[in-house]
């Protein structure tokens, strides 16, 4: 059936939605997504739409078992009584109801075409990147469901995809939604904000001995002292061999003769440059100011001459026949006319400057290294290099120092204490090893050689004359410290954790308390109170927001303080702790509907929509949509059912 869709491209809108679907799989289970309802004793009706007794039921049932099972441990009876799942087992079938009937009033539909692309943009119906029908087909079997279930599964995901995100898919949001989304960002919220310090919380009882023990006891990795070690990498520069190549005065001589211009002392000038378009142009200027040089600038200023500088520029810097005559010149003086591409140039000369001379021993000792560097490629270089390499390891394999190899060698030492395995990066080796490879290959060599062991010679993958060793000095094996080496840090911490639990047990019952959190936190000495609105946070980067910037000097992320202002219900609260381990809670005062407008920030909202940084958007469109539908609630049957399945399961228990 999806072969005629195979070819299809994969759009970005089911690439989007893909990811909703499977989370709905994962949280609800597939079977869950589609639900008949039975026409018998409803008590949740949503226009046409209803939940009947029985499918309440086999919901309630379906979602405690999810909930039991949803952690790493499964949860008991006992925790189940503090999870209200009747209100969630409500809201997801009252939100299902709403949904369906606003796509039939909105007569809003999804192709066949675009599903069959969803699926084929699915990663677990792929082989090798490509949609495989025989996959698919497997999947869906194992999985108990038919495919036109499947298919309405992801249909109706589709559909809540485009009135939860229009902009996108281009669909036209309804006016009583567009309105709602763009009050709830109007909403001005008030905030109160204070900290529960760690330190300032006193502790009720001494700590005894016994308490140090049993922290130490119960924390004996934190107190792990990890292997260190101590080590010292010989650095073997060959190119310093180069220095006992004897240089006769003969090569020395003949190098001079070869390259003798090299070595004469340069001469740079600075130039003023004058360009024109036409030779008639540069006639005229230059005869000016042959005639008159001391009026050269305003003669530049009343014709408008256009002028460059030229600086350090040397003989062969210009073509050969401009070259030879510009460099004749003395200070100030002015060339003939230079006809170059399509411009004609006039050129003065500011400065003239000479390198410093050398004199001839210090030629002739310039000259003696370049030699020396040339002889590194010979054989008689090589056979010094073998020597050395033979010296260093016979040396190591005596049983000699890295300090005695270094005397002999004459080769430096680098000496690096403390090193741990965890070390991302060591200084030291940073700087005597100029690449990546090499790097990783000293450090790999640092805490795999063995103590008062040499490693391997160590070639750099940059440098063809440079190789290194590494020698370990010292290792200091991973060990747990006594508690009588670190009692006083031990009895520290114990008593830091005693203070966070308390602040802890402060702050949760801050929140807790819901008639009075709001009081609670005003209460504390540091309380603040800060007016805000997801507009304003939006509009936070192009119209700055003292209240918002106040916002940020409490929780720097202005994508985590809109997450927080959109989970808060008037009179609630939430805590989280700062950089310093201090609680900092928010609550959230009252919130009042703005008294200005601004019609330009409705688009701006769907903009801001779009991009998909409004996680609260489609519980503000449900309750928009919800507020539009005729709803009935049977509360009394709800509570006498939700009341029997609890008999029944402690019956089954």
């Amino acid at each position: 059936m999806l072969d005629m869709f195979r070819n299809a491209s994969q759009s970005w809108f089911a690439k989007i939605l893909f990811g909703a679907i499977i989370f709905s799989f994962c949280l609800w289970g597939v079977g869950d997504i589609i639900r008949n309802y039975s026409a018998s004793k409803p008590v949740i009706k949503v226009d046409d739409a209803t939940v009947t007794s029985d499918g309440f039921s086999r919901e309630y049932s379906q979602t405690k078992q999810r909930i039991m099972n949803s952690g790493m441990v499964a949860l008991t009876e006992e925790d189940l009584k503090n999870i209200d799942i009747k209100k969630i087992v409500v809201d997801k079938l009252l939100a299902e109801c709403v949904f369906e009937q606003t796509f039939q009033k909105y007569r809003i539909m999804t192709s066949k075409k675009l599903l069959y692309r969803i699926i084929e943009s699915i990663p677990e119906f792929q082989k090798d990147g490509v949609f495989d029908a025989n996959l698919y087909t497997l999947v869906l079997q194992r999985s108990g469901m038919s495919e036109a279930t499947f298919l309405n599964a992801i249909a109706k995901d589709a559909l809540k995809r485009q009135l939860t995100h229009p902009v996108s898919v281009g669909y036209r949001i309804p006016a009583f939604v567009k309105d709602m989304i763009v009050g709830e960002f109007d909403l001005k919220r008030t905030l109160v904000t204070g900290k529960v310090k760690v330190a300032d919380m006193e502790l009720d009882t001494e700590i005894s001995e016994a308490d140090i023990e049993e922290f130490y006891a119960s924390n004996v990795d934190k107190y792990k002292k990890p292997e260190l070690r101590d080590v010292s990498v010989l650095v073997i520069d060959y190119s310093t061999l180069s220095k006992d190549l004897k240089i006769s005065k003969e090569e020395i001589d003949e190098y001079y003769e070869a390259n003798k211009e090299s070595f004469q002392s340069k001469e740079y000038r600075d130039f003023e440059r004058l360009s024109f378009e036409t030779s008639e142009q540069a006639n005229k200027i230059w005869k000016m100011i042959k005639k008159n040089s001391a009026a050269i600038k305003d003669i530049k200023k009343k014709y408008r001459v256009k002028t460059e500088d030229l600086e350090g520029m040397e003989q062969q810097s210009f073509l050969p026949k401009i070259g030879e005559e510009l460099f004749t010149l003395k200070e100030n003086g002015i060339s003939s006319i230079h006809n170059v591409g399509d411009l004609y140039y006039i050129y003065i000369v500011k400065k003239i400057e000479h390198a410093d001379k050398k004199s001839q021993e210090e030629i002739n000792e310039e000259i003696e290294n370049i030699l020396k560097s040339e002889k590194i490629n010979t054989p008689e270089f090589y056979q010094k290099v073998k020597v050395l390499k033979n010296k260093i390891d016979d040396s190591f394999a005596a049983g000699a120092s890295i300090e005695e190899v270094s005397r002999i060698t004459k080769m430096p030492v680098v000496k690096i204490k403390n090193l741990a395995a965890a070390t991302a990066s060591i200084p030291e080796i940073e700087k005597m090893a100029s690449d990546e490879a090499t790097r990783k290959e000293l450090q790999e060599a640092v805490f795999s050689t063995s103590e008062g062991q040499a490693s391997t010679t160590i070639e750099s993958h940059e440098v063809d004359t440079l190789s290194f060793v590494v020698f370990v000095d010292k290792v200091e094996k991973e060990h747990v410290q006594s508690l009588e080496s670190i009692h006083e840090k031990v009895s520290t911490d114990f008593k830091d954790a005693k203070r966070k639990e308390k602040a802890r047990a402060v702050v949760e019952k801050i929140v807790d308390r819901a008639e009075d959190s709001i009081k609670s936190i005003s209460a504390l000495k540091n309380a603040r109170t800060i007016k805000v609105s997801k507009k304003d946070l939006v509009l936070h980067g192009k119209t700055p927001s003292k209240e918002v910037e106040s916002l940020l000097e409490i929780i720097p992320d202005i994508n985590a303080i809109m997450d927080l202002v959109a989970s808060l219900k008037v009179g609630r609260a939430q805590y989280f702790t700062d950089n310093s381990g201090d609680f900092i809670i928010i609550g959230v005062k009252e919130a009042e509907k703005s008294s200005t407008s601004d019609p330009s920030f409705n688009n701006l909202v769907l903009q801001y929509i779009d991009d998909g940084a409004a996680n609260d958007i489609e519980k503000v469109t449900y309750l928009a949509l919800k507020s539009q539908r005729s709803v009935k609630i049977n509360e009394e049957a709800l509570n006498k059912m939700t009341s029997r399945l609890r008999d029944e399961d402690s019956h089954d228990e």
